[in-house]
């Protein structure tokens, strides 16, 4: 999926010390689109929590994706 298709939608977003916090923020950047910001969370379980209540969608690195 392509970050572009994502920004009608709500985003839960990390934030540092997050790994992901970095180029996620860039991807923000060089966009040069507005996203939808509903939360911003340097916690894992709560991005995980916010994205199952459907709150928003949310970018997270594999290893923090549970299986």
């Amino acid at each position: 999926m392509r970050f572009s298709q994502c920004l009608d939608y709500p985003f839960i977003l990390p934030s540092a010390p997050l790994m992901i916090s970095e180029p996620v923020e860039a991807l923000v950047n060089i966009s040069g689109n507005e996203v939808k910001e509903v939360a911003v969370s340097n916690n894992i379980h709560m991005i995980r929590t916010l994205i199952k209540e459907q709150m928003g969608i949310g970018i997270l690195c594999r290893l923090d994706i549970p299986r």
